[in-house]
């Protein structure tokens, strides 16, 4: 019955509230630094929280594994935008981001439902898929490359085709 209430108040501290730190986190220790903290707890602790929410059924254990989940979730997500910008070139950005975004976004929001109702009905706990979903994107983030490092060198190279009249070449 309480619901609404409980998301609503959990989203509003632990995404509304956190996003904005997490993302000054990133811009102090890096996006693929924060992002893996966020990817790994989602993956790790994500399965026990949901089992606890399912096996307590109270209020307040709810709001504060949602709390955490939140922290997790923002630790991926404030960072992820700037890392995504930074992992293309200008050339190619737009459509690289659009589409490996959106596909992802397509295939796991969209086939979530389905595969967490089949777990339910087969007694297999739904927060496996944390896991698997938290191990694709770690490996995506890892493997894909990109980010600031990518960026950095890019500005570098701007850097060294400037003039003594700071006006690029």
């Amino acid at each position: 019955p309480h619901a609404f209430a409980v998301n609503s108040l959990s989203l509003l501290v632990s995404v509304c509230f956190f996003f904005p730190f997490a993302g000054s986190l990133s811009d102090r220790y890096g996006r693929r630094k924060c992002m893996t903290i966020g990817g790994v707890g989602l993956g790790t602790v994500g399965p026990l929280l949901l089992a606890a929410i399912r096996k307590y059924r109270t209020p307040a254990v709810a709001v504060s594994s949602q709390c955490v989940l939140g922290v997790f979730l923002s630790l991926w997500g404030a960072p992820m935008c700037a890392w995504l910008y930074e992992s293309f070139d200008a050339q190619a950005r737009l459509t690289s981001v659009a589409i490996g975004y959106n596909l992802a976004q397509a295939l796991a929001g969209g086939s979530v439902p389905y595969w967490a109702t089949l777990f339910v009905d087969k007694n297999i706990p739904p927060g496996i898929l944390l896991t698997v979903l938290s191990v694709l994107s770690l490996a995506g983030l890892w493997l894909g490359g990109g980010g600031r490092e990518k960026r950095d060198q890019t500005e570098e190279a701007v850097e060294m085709t400037k003039t003594t009249d700071n006006e690029v070449i």
